[in-house]
């Protein structure tokens, strides 16, 4: 092709060899003021430089990542020691030689001064230096684009086949060009030939190499994320929460289906064009669009991606117009070269100036701007815990940085139910969890509870809490021989509403309440070994109850009339009135010597907790404000427990006449229930969209979270030997009762925690 005819500068310095060692020597010295702002590796670079540590032998999983920037980096590392800067060098010696290229492409077309002026247009453009500077493959694929497209120039189209194949095996996009400038060569079979020869030659490489990691011919890599939208986290986790998940996804999630491609295409283009004119300047591209209107030539190649791209994604990346800028700045100085007159050609040589200097201005953050910005954390810990992680070793984290710098390999946390997302870390093998604190609240809110509860964090067994730095970061570590609680179905979950857990003292039975479909309730007793409930007192029982000693009776709530007073039913039949008020008196509970019953009373005008003695008749009233409800006296008879509505569960001490407010929140429920041996208690509270039952101690001093499934589990009733507990069980309105059991290790933490030999972990604070 047929160099520009205006006259280029004959002055002595301005010879090939000088401008080449000028531009490398600018090109390293606008690099080395900001070199330590990037020397932190990009969320795909750690992806790519464990592909080049699994080529040189270590064991990393492979990625769906091409096979070209991983091959230089892995060639790269030996002399390094260090992935992250071999990288960084691969992208830099890149970021220098692309001007070069550019320069040598513009003789093509323009003068040398005009070749000179392109060259540094890219070499001080933010984007392009900053591309060069980090652990990303645009630096390395645009090179071998247009040394490629700079061979075809030359017409050496073997070279420009191996170029392009390797900025193919680099980047897919590539693709688009090849197949543009093998169209250029269709009536020159034998150029056409070399040219997709030395293409075929690299790309089969990338071709046995990523089929040989999918099982399967792939013929272009990361094919599996093209067409991805990005949906929005909380979308994704609402849908895993809701309990009609079916129903919940048709309202919250486009089908697939119904996507319009075009539509997709002309809302997403747009954008591009603007994020690629931020980066290149409004008069260089205008001056582009110039260019080619006077002389369209074959690199227009280079613009192809960018109309196929948002075919595939709708995800807008500043760093993926890179490719573009080169082209632009290279028909700016082809459509300047059309332009005669001297004095127009000074006026376009400043706007173009001042239009790349304000780009300068404008896109100085991309000279700024860290890697990785606020990640610097996961640097630091993760080269702390490098000397404890083993090769090999998952971590669990919403971004690879802490598990790529301790050494370890990483695994996304899932979005899921907080329970959901324990179990699958468990089989899955994940040794560490990290928990970074701004990660987790915004992005991961189901494990918002491992970063907040101390109840939920202290019961939790199957991983525990090695390092915590305040405000910032919890990791854990897998506890080795984890024992679930194991479960057995009793009542299998129904349509049905059930109230009221008890296990009689005996052992044979357990009671609760069912209202049938019209409201009636009745009080229903089953065997622990299974089979179906028996209607045992069909009086409409209101409230809680609670089994005599003997475990003949039950103690209830009856409406006789207008009044609802407290009765006890036998099971053999016929009743005994306990209270008689006009006032409501509700959920008692009975003690275990039989000489008490305490009880919700109205008397006062509020809800008090009273404790009638069946002896003597004497009435003792224990409160005298709040709402207060569902009472339990203590084994020994010494203390009380009761939720006080706005406050949550109050353990008292009948000598001393004090009450304690156990910290465990607001959200109880149901009537708490004391170890038959009145060593621990047990009590239902809800948080995090889930209900579970938390053990304690008899103090309230210690408690921990005990259950945790993808049901709801609550209303916890002791089986009497103090090894195991029914609960009632709930999901999308099925109700069923399950027996736990397999407690030990619970009531093991607990003593622990008492005697002060547990690392107690430690939460945030939800403030801070």
């Amino acid at each position: 092709m047929a160099k520009n005819s205006n006259k280029s500068s004959s002055h002595p310095l301005l010879t090939e060899r000088n401008i080449y060692l000028l531009l490398i020597v600018v090109g390293i010295l606008i690099r080395i003021p900001i070199f330590n702002y990037f020397d932190m590796v990009t969320y795909d670079g750690t992806y790519y430089i464990h592909d080049a540590r699994s080529i040189l032998g270590e064991v990393f999983p492979p990625s769906p990542f091409p096979v070209g920037y991983p091959a230089l980096i892995a060639l790269f590392i030996p002399f390094f020691r260090n992935g992250v800067l071999a990288a960084r060098i691969i992208s830099i010696i890149a970021g220098v030689g692309l001007p070069l290229i550019i320069y040598k492409l513009a003789r093509h077309y323009t003068n040398r001064i005009e070749a000179i002026v392109a060259a540094l247009f890219v070499l001080f453009t933010p984007l392009c230096v900053r591309m060069s500077m980090i652990t990303m493959s645009e630096s390395i694929y645009v090179f071998w684009l247009f040394l490629g497209l700079l061979f075809f120039a030359r017409r050496k189209e073997l070279s420009s086949g191996v170029l392009m194949g390797l900025a193919a095996i680099t980047r897919p996009e590539a693709l688009g060009v090849l197949g543009v400038l093998a169209f250029l060569r269709l009536r020159r079979p034998k150029q056409l030939l070399l040219m997709l020869a030395g293409f075929s030659v690299v790309y089969s490489v990338n071709i046995a190499v990523q089929s040989r990691i999918a099982g399967e011919l792939v013929l272009i890599s990361k094919t599996k994320f093209f067409g991805t939208h990005a949906e929005n986290w909380k979308v994704r986790e609402d849908w895993l929460d809701s309990r009609e998940k079916e129903e919940f996804k048709e309202r919250t999630i486009v089908n697939e289906e119904e996507k319009n491609l075009l539509k997709d295409y002309i809302g997403t283009v747009p954008g591009e064009f603007v994020l690629l004119i931020k980066h290149a300047s409004v008069i260089l591209f205008l001056f582009a669009l110039y260019g080619i209107y006077r002389k369209r030539v074959f690199l227009l190649a280079s613009f192809v991606p960018f109309l196929i791209y948002p075919l595939f994604t709708v995800r807008r990346e500043t760093r993926l117009v890179l490719p573009y800028i080169p082209g632009i700045v290279l028909y700016a100085m082809i459509g300047l070269s059309t332009i005669r007159k001297e004095r127009a050609r000074v006026v376009i040589y400043i706007l173009l100036s001042l239009s790349v200097l304000s780009g300068v201005v404008i896109n100085r953050d991309q000279l700024t701007r860290p890697v990785a910005a606020g990640f610097r954390w996961a640097k630091d810990t993760g080269r702390l815990f490098s000397e404890y992680v083993k090769p090999g070793e998952k971590i669990a984290d919403r971004k690879p940085y802490f598990a790529f710098y301790s050494g370890g390999r990483y695994l996304e946390i899932p979005v899921g139910h907080y329970n959901r997302i324990m179990d699958y870390l468990v089989d899955e093998n994940v040794e560490y969890l990290a928990c970074h604190k701004q990660l987790i609240h915004q992005l991961r809110p189901g494990l918002r509870g491992f970063l907040y509860d101390e109840v939920l964090i202290n019961g939790e067994f199957r991983y525990s809490q090695i390092y915590f730095r305040p405000g910032l970061l919890a990791v854990y570590k897998r506890t080795p021989g984890y024992k679930p609680l194991i479960r057995r179905n009793l009542l299998q979950p129904r349509r049905r509403k059930l109230f009221g857990l008890i296990w009689s003292p005996d052992g044979k039975k357990i009671a609760y309440r069912e209202n049938d479909l019209s409201g009636r309730s009745g009080i229903y007793v089953l065997s622990p070994e299974g089979g179906r409930g028996e209607l045992a007192i069909e009086l409409g029982p209101i409230g809680s109850f609670s089994w005599s000693p003997d475990s003949k009776s039950i103690v209830c709530s009856l409406r006789q009339g207008d009044n609802i007073d407290i009765y006890i039913c036998h099971l053999t039949g016929g009743v005994e009135r306990v209270t008689s008020h006009e006032a409501v008196d509700t959920d008692p509970s009975w003690s275990k010597d039989g000489t008490e019953i305490a009880f919700v009373s109205e008397r006062s005008g509020g809800s008090d907790i009273c404790i009638k003695n069946l002896k003597s008749g004497t009435l003792t009233f224990v409160t005298k404000s709040g709402i207060n409800g569902y009472p339990a006296i203590s084994p020994d008879g010494t203390r009380l427990a009761w939720i006080r509505k706005g406050e949550g569960l109050i353990i008292y001490d009948r000598f001393s006449e004090s009450g304690k407010l156990v910290e465990m929140g607001k959200n109880v429920h149901f009537p708490p229930a004391w170890s038959p041996d009145g060593n621990y208690l047990m009590m239902t509270r809800s948080g995090g969209g889930k209900t579970n039952v938390c053990l304690m101690s008899s103090d309230g001093e210690n408690v921990i979270q005990l259950t945790g499934s993808d049901l709801d589990e609550g209303s916890p009733a002791w089986r009497p030997d103090g090894k195991a507990a029914a609960v009632f069980t709930n999901q999308g309105g099925k109700v069923g009762i399950r027996i736990i059991s397999g407690m030990d290790h619970y009531f093991d933490r607990i003593a622990r925690m008492k005697n002060g030999r547990s690392n107690i972990p430690r939460a945030f604070k939800k403030n801070s």
